[in-house]
């Protein structure tokens, strides 16, 4: 697991800034954690004021150093909340 910084959140996708020194179960080098173009990822990420998070699988689309662009999954071919429910906390938020 990495952590990371979520940013611009949209209903297509998010980017995410990796942090390679809070790596669970580090290798020695962390700087060398990678992520590939089309490779397959899960995010998991806390939704504001609510305790509760959200957990989607997403396509990696485009990268910048340690910032990542993800695309989401849509729910049925994820399993996961997905789209979906991240429309419907966007339309909440009044972020959209």
């Amino acid at each position: 697991m990495v952590e990371g910084v979520g940013a611009e959140l949209n209903y297509g996708g998010m980017t995410v800034t990796l942090n390679p020194t809070n790596v669970a179960s580090a290798p020695a080098a962390a700087d060398t954690i990678e992520l590939y173009i089309c490779e397959h990822v899960t995010v998991e990420f806390a939704l504001p004021d609510s305790g509760r998070s959200i957990t989607v699988k997403c396509i990696v689309r485009n990268r910048r150093r340690h910032t990542y662009g993800f695309e989401f999954i849509p729910h049925s071919e994820s399993g996961h909340e997905g789209p979906t429910l991240i429309e419907s906390v966007l339309h909440c938020l009044s972020i959209c």
